[in-house]
Order: C-alpha cells, then sequence, then structure tokens
C-alpha cells in the first residue's frame, strides 16, 4: 500500500506540473486567480476548482448540464482540456454528467474511490473511460495532490470504509487548501463518517460544501461546529427528499455561516485569494 501511494502521489505531480506547465506556455494564464465553482447542476453534485493553467473538475451531475455551466464559468478558455476528473462515489447524481464531460472534454486522468456503480448508466461511464484510453486512479485517505503551492489533501475514505455497503459513506472527501482558505468538500457522507473524521482530523474550514445536499441524515451539529465554517454551500435542485432539511439550515445558522444554494443562487463562484 504505501508503494501504491507513493506511485500514485508521484503520478499525479508529475500530471499536474508538466501539464500545468505545457498549457500555461500556449494559453498564458499564469495571472488566473485561483477560484472554486460550485456548479448549478440540479439535484447533484459538481464543483471546478480552477487554478491557474490547471483545472480539477469533481463530480459532474445527473446530465449533460454540467457542459452549459462550465461554458459558463470558463468564458476565457477557447481549449477543452480538464486536468483530472475526480468521481466522489458511484451515485447517478455524481457521475451521470461526467459521460459527456469525458467525450466533450480532453481528460488527463480519472480518479475514483474504486467502487462500482449498478446499471446501465455506470457501464455507459465505464464504457466511455475506456474509450478515451484514459489512466484510472484510485485514492483513499492519506493521499495527496499539489500543485505549485496549493494542495488537495484526501482524508476520506478509509479502507474499512470502502469495503462497506452504503456508498455514500464512502464518498472521497477532499480539504483544499489554497492561500491560506480551507475547502471541505464532502460528497454524501452521513453522520457515521462525519464523527469519524472529527476523531481524527481537525476540520476548520472557511468553506463548506454541505454534505448530501443538505440531507437530514448529514451535517451533524458538532461535526457543523467543528468545521466553524464562514460559507456554506448547498448544491440541491428539485427534489423528492425534502434537501435541504430545515434542521440542517438552522445548525448552519446557527454556526454564523453564510449560506448558499444552487437552486436560489444558481453557479457559486468564489475567489481564493488571501483576503
Amino acid at each position: 500500500m504505501k508503494l501504491y501511494k507513493g506511485f500514485l502521489l508521484s503520478t499525479i505531480i508529475v500530471l499536474l506540473v508538466f501539464n500545468g506547465w505545457i498549457w500555461q506556455q500556449v494559453y498564458f494564464q499564469t495571472l488566473a486567480e485561483p477560484a472554486i465553482y460550485f456548479l448549478n447542476i440540479g439535484q447533484g453534485d459538481s464543483q471546478l476548482i480552477s487554478f491557474p493553467s490547471v483545472k480539477i473538475l469533481i463530480d459532474g451531475g445527473r446530465d449533460q448540464r454540467v457542459l452549459s455551466e462550465l461554458d459558463k464559468a470558463l468564458p476565457d478558455f477557447d481549449d477543452n482540456i480538464i486536468d483530472l476528473v475526480i468521481l466522489t462515489h458511484p451515485d447517478s447524481d455524481h457521475f451521470g454528467g461526467l459521460i459527456e464531460v469525458l467525450k466533450n472534454y480532453k481528460v488527463g486522468a480519472f480518479v475514483s474511490n474504486g467502487q462500482l456503480g449498478k446499471g446501465k448508466k455506470f457501464k455507459e461511464l465505464q464504457k466511455t473511460l475506456v474509450n478515451s484510453n484514459l489512466r484510472a486512479i484510485n485514492i483513499l485517505t492519506g493521499d495527496k495532490i499539489r500543485y505549485q503551492d496549493y494542495l488537495i489533501r484526501i482524508i476520506s475514505p478509509d479502507p474499512v470504509a470502502l469495503n462497506r455497503d452504503n456508498k455514500n459513506e464512502a464518498s472521497i472527501v477532499l480539504l483544499l487548501e489554497v492561500n491560506g482558505n480551507k475547502v471541505l468538500l464532502t460528497g454524501d457522507i452521513g453522520f457515521e463518517t462525519e464523527n469519524r473524521l472529527l476523531q481524527e482530523y481537525d476540520l476548520k474550514a472557511d468553506i463548506l460544501k454541505v454534505a448530501h445536499h443538505g440531507s437530514k441524515f448529514s451535517s451533524g451539529r458538532e461535526f457543523i461546529e467543528q468545521v466553524n465554517p464562514r460559507i456554506s454551500v448547498i448544491e440541491v435542485g428539485k427534489n423528492p427528499y425534502g434537501h435541504p432539511h430545515p434542521q440542517v439550515l438552522e445548525t448552519l445558522t446557527s454556526a454564523n455561516s453564510t449560506i448558499y444554494r444552487t437552486d436560489v443562487d444558481g453557479t457559486i463562484k468564489i475567489i481564493l485569494d488571501n483576503k
């Protein structure tokens, strides 16, 4: 496992540094400010991390709506390159749109936790990955992605969560550190994983992607108190599940966190400067 993680880390670092250098020369994006976009793709998740010359897409929502949102988020790019695509877990409202992304963008590598989904839609994703001749990389707790001074730490899943049937609890959880800002991206984790992370990490973050679209089975009070986010973003659309749950909204409000919702505010862009 240590040898595998070392190779994985080296592969991702080389990929980002080499690709970043090449595209920096071609597109002259060195002055671009790092930012994160929470894309308005309906009931689902999709975040775009934009570093100077490097783009990382985390999840893609349910369908091709992600393509139009990417076009809006990156109007100054005439290329169609995304360096890394990361799938947090194999639920259709997270991977469905990635099929269209893989068909319409040149992608450097595909990253996931290695779990397989069910149904025709996931088989289509697998077929698209094969046809794209993409390198597929699995990541777990302890892995890191670095680009220049920016760091993304993988803090979940651990091998135990990965081997359980509950795919939500095995979501990839990322802690992004840029210019002194911390962004916690939580996939669809619930109370079980939240409580484990509370015991293992300092979860303080400036920005929180609220887990599971504001489900009542996530965002426990102690978890939110420890994260203590200045900004909380809920990626949600019309749904029959009651997302976001009133209790979650109350918990976030009690923590004095400013709440943004993609169903209300549309795509949300946060510039990650030193202010």
